[in-house]
């Protein structure tokens, strides 16, 4: 009895022994690492069937060397670990991050984890555990990549570009060649998006970027570093004549019109530039100098290029303080608007009015309005300006029609921007002008310079052809300047022709300017168009304007710019003494 007891206990020890050997490998069957165990000579003696998953590799045949499994990079990392496993030398296990190849399979990224065991007479070798972090290092990875990447475009950041630009300035050094950065704006982005929507915004920026990669090098680092701006990174002499042949490459991307909603748009884009010659400059300050340039770039109209100069920064800095306070001066009602009178040369009859931009607060104005205007030509802040100046005169028009008797003959006349012009649904808005005043389209005169026309020919044509076939009378303003040209003229749109200013002062007795002028006049006449003369602001030009059969002028001669408070009275008695 005794003896059947001992063997029914080891039969039931033996049982369980079988049992947990089972589990275990179950557990190590079913587990997600994988176990290698290596020989000294870094041959596999052992793969667990989660490595042989891991690693496809379920019919090889064994010993197997590791290192055919490895990326070649990596079999000194692991080599190295292995002899750092000596007692003597340090510990008996470690840590490290291997790379393998699997058979027709992608690269798979493992943690490792190593474990002497070669002194356990039941392993007798290296063990080592395969933890798979391949998912895991493609996230970080792709999180790394959208940090430092524009997810619109695909291309790099802000970051990612000065990093470009900094080990560029460190490779070049002290040697003669130059790293400069160009920063390029596209011109009618946000006119675009505010007027089209924030996805046809989003979708110009990535045509535009498919157009610059087209005209750029890999080597050239292009990034998307703002809302509509981009960076090229550009090595060489700055008096180079191949830095001059890339910037016209950057040019050249936008000769064609884009393709928006079925428009095709002509887009243009402005070029800030600056670079390390004769200065020691961090990668932060070349970018900003550059968008420094870009900002005097953009004053001077779409598509334009500017290097920067020292002296820049200051005129910049102060330019970008004035049109950051415009939106407030208009939220403080710091501008009003008055209405200058449209007189005949010898009687004085009004015939139009035209709105002029004042300080409510003249003499504690921050600023000059000549220095206003020029601040805020073609730019955002320009549009916001002209827009409260539109709706104001609607206003005060609509007051002097209400409150002012026989003044239905009387004009409006309104300087619109290129930027106003090319805003689709102009015809509308206009339309809603008329209808909001009560007043006929003939007698709304839009004003508009030449360089409006010439930035963008076709969309501004297609404008103002609609607008005359509202009824709407157009205006060309500053004829006759010195940069005007008959080339506006070859279309039958305009009624009116608006004498430079710049002429009308240069104006004496004695002068060719007098032919000039008489050529306009005639010029205006042969085309049926009335000629308006500007800035009359003496008697001698009023007079020599009279002399010289111009009809029509607009200057503190004549009248001056008034509130209407001041302008009803002054309608009254011209009207009266008229009759």
């Amino acid at each position: 009895q005794a003896i059947a007891h001992r063997e029914n206990t080891l039969l039931l020890h033996e049982r369980e022994r079988r049992a947990s050997e089972s589990r275990i490998a179950k557990l190590i069957e079913n587990a997600a690492d994988g176990i290698l165990i290596l020989d000294s000579a870094m041959q596999i003696h052992y793969l667990s069937p989660s490595a042989k998953r891991l690693l496809n590799l379920q019919a090889q045949a064994l010993p197997l060397p590791i290192t055919t499994l490895l990326h070649p990079d990596d079999s000194d990392g692991l080599r190295l670990k292995l002899q750092q496993l000596q007692p003597s030398v340090s510990s008996s296990s470690g840590k490290l991050m291997l790379r393998f190849l699997p058979n027709e399979q992608p690269l798979l990224l493992a943690e490792v984890t190593v474990t002497d065991q070669r002194d356990d007479p039941e392993l007798a070798g290296i063990v080592l555990n395969l933890h798979d972090v391949t998912a895991h290092q493609q996230l970080e990875d792709q999180l790394r990549h959208d940090a430092l990447h524009d997810a619109l475009t695909g291309l790099p950041g802000r970051e990612l570009f000065l990093d470009r630009v900094a080990r560029s300035m460190n490779r070049l050094g002290q040697s003669s060649a130059q790293v400069a950065v160009a920063v390029l704006d596209i011109d009618q982005y946000r006119l675009i998006s505010d007027s089209l929507g924030h996805a046809s915004g989003d979708r110009l920026l990535q045509l535009v970027a498919e157009r610059l990669q087209g005209q750029t090098r890999s080597v050239d680092g292009l990034s998307r570093i703002s809302d509509s701006g981009f960076a090229i990174l550009l090595e060489g002499a700055v008096d180079d004549n191949r830095f001059q042949v890339r910037i016209e490459r950057l040019h050249a991307a936008f000769a064609h019109p884009i393709l928006l909603e079925e428009n095709a748009l002509p887009i243009t884009a402005s070029i800030g530039l600056a670079s390390t010659a004769r200065q020691a400059i961090s990668p932060a300050d070349l970018l900003r100098n550059a968008d420094t340039a870009l900002a005097l770039a953009k004053t001077q109209g779409g598509g334009q290029q500017q290097w920067f100069a020292p002296e820049q920064h200051q005129q910049v800095v102060e330019r970008l303080a004035l049109l950051a306070t415009i939106p407030q001066m208009i939220e403080q009602s710091q501008f009003t608007l008055h209405l200058q009178p449209v007189v005949g040369l010898v009687d004085g009859y009004p015939i139009a009015l035209r709105p002029r931009l004042r300080w409510r607060f003249p003499e504690t104005a921050p600023w000059p309005l000549a220095r206003v205007y020029e601040a805020t030509r073609n730019n955002d802040s320009g549009l916001q300006l002209g827009e409260w100046m539109l709706h104001q005169a609607q206003r005060e028009f609509s007051a002097i029609t209400r409150y002012q008797t026989g003044v239905s003959h009387l004009s409006l006349l309104i300087l619109l921007s290129g930027q106003h012009l090319r805003q689709p649904g102009l015809v509308g808005r206009v339309q809603e002008v008329l209808e909001r005043l009560g007043l006929a389209a003939v007698n709304l005169t839009i004003s508009i310079t030449e360089d409006s026309i010439t930035d963008d020919p076709k969309a501004a044509l297609a404008a103002l052809k609609n607008l005359r076939n509202l009824g709407v009378r157009l205006a060309l303003a500053k004829f006759g300047g010195r940069a005007s040209s008959l080339s506006s003229l070859h279309e039958n749109l305009f009624d009116t022709l608006l004498l430079s200013g710049q002429l009308v002062r240069s104006l004496t007795a004695d002068t060719r300017t007098m032919a000039l002028v008489r050529g306009v006049i005639a010029l205006g006449a042969g085309l049926g168009a009335r000629v308006i003369a500007t800035g009359v602001d003496t008697e001698q030009q009023r007079d020599l304007l009279a002399e010289l059969g111009c009809l029509y002028g607009i200057g503190d001669a004549l009248a001056a710019a008034m509130p209407v408070e001041h302008l009803l009275p002054w309608l009254g008695g011209r009207l009266a003494e008229s009759h």
